[in-house]
């Protein structure tokens, strides 16, 4: 009989490296290019403004479609240090 040790082995989950969260390369696009583009559409909301920046940036990383969110609202005036209670 084997041990469940052993069998966990046996059948292990294969291994994956982490993708780079905030490396830009040259096939994504910089926080200045996705300001500008979200600038123009105009959205109703963050969250329509970062569904919006996925479909056009599908390339880009969250941590990036998030970071030119918060410069355009701090462009526009608007305070990007909201913490929840």
């Amino acid at each position: 009989m084997r041990t469940a040790a052993k069998r966990s082995q046996d059948h292990s989950l294969p291994m994956h490296g982490s993708p780079p969260t905030a490396v830009e390369d040259a096939s994504s696009a910089s926080v200045t290019q996705m300001v500008e583009w979200i600038a123009r559409r105009g959205p109703k909301s963050g969250a329509d403004a970062l569904r919006e920046l996925r479909m056009a940036f599908p390339d880009t990383t969250l941590e990036l479609r998030v970071a030119a969110l918060n410069t355009l609202i701090r462009q526009q005036g608007g305070d990007t240090s909201y913490l929840p209670r």
